[in-house]
């Protein structure tokens, strides 16, 4: 497989996921640039950027983690901490079929500290993942 855009920035977390459930796995990174989609075939790989992250002045730039959350009707969601290692707690959700590709970017708070990580998980047995 050979990736067909090399200008990918510094990547800090990875989730695999499988987003169009053809039972492949794909990529879901956080970086310097942002959110991207990588979805490899048979002979290269597609990227997409879904999120720019918060932007600023390297290294505080991009997004540092990163996980895919599901609501309910399967409705789905990117978080993030941004920017790398940063303040910000930041959801993504998933444009309808046929809109633009770009995630809309929704900061949830600004309180961390040095962020590291994040989840989704049902934390009250609803159908929802916070």
């Amino acid at each position: 497989m050979q990736v067909i855009d090399q200008s990918l920035t510094v990547t800090h977390n990875l989730e695999v996921v499988d987003m169009n459930g053809d039972g492949k796995q794909e990529l879901l990174l956080a970086s310097f640039e942002g959110v991207t989609h990588l979805a490899p075939d048979d002979e290269q790989a597609t990227r997409t950027l879904l999120g720019s992250g918060q932007q600023g002045t390297p290294p505080a730039i991009g997004a540092s983690e990163i996980r895919l959350g599901l609501l309910t009707k399967g409705n789905r969601y990117l978080a993030t901490i941004e920017p790398w290692h940063g303040n910000q707690v930041v959801a993504y959700p998933e444009p309808k079929s046929g809109e633009n590709r770009r995630w809309a970017r929704h900061v949830l708070d600004e309180q961390l500290l040095w962020g590291h990580a994040v989840a989704c998980a049902n934390l009250d047995d609803d159908e929802d993942q916070e």
